[in-house]
């Protein structure tokens, strides 16, 4: 039987990976561009991240609901609803 946890420790690996990419490039970004073209980036970087960690949550969730629940229609279903509360 696989565990949940090791899913969940890989998405909170990759999501500290791309907080601190992104916090590297708004560093760059500040020191080379003007202040109106941080805050873009800023938005830009936000919403990539959000992106990446509702997809990360999704695949944990489905891989999850898959390994444990072996999958059927439960599983498919219940991965619906987590992903409609995601999004």
């Amino acid at each position: 039987m696989i565990k949940g946890n090791g899913y969940l420790v890989v998405a909170a690996a990759a999501i500290v990976v791309v907080v601190v990419v992104v916090a590297v490039v708004v560093v760059a970004a500040a020191a080379v561009l003007e202040v109106v073209a941080v805050v873009l980036v800023l938005v830009v970087v936000v919403v990539v991240v959000v992106v990446v960690v509702v997809v990360v949550v999704v695949v944990v969730v489905v891989v999850v609901v898959v390994v444990v629940g072996g999958g059927g229609g439960g599983s498919v279903f219940a991965v619906a609803v987590v992903f409609v509360i995601v999004v």
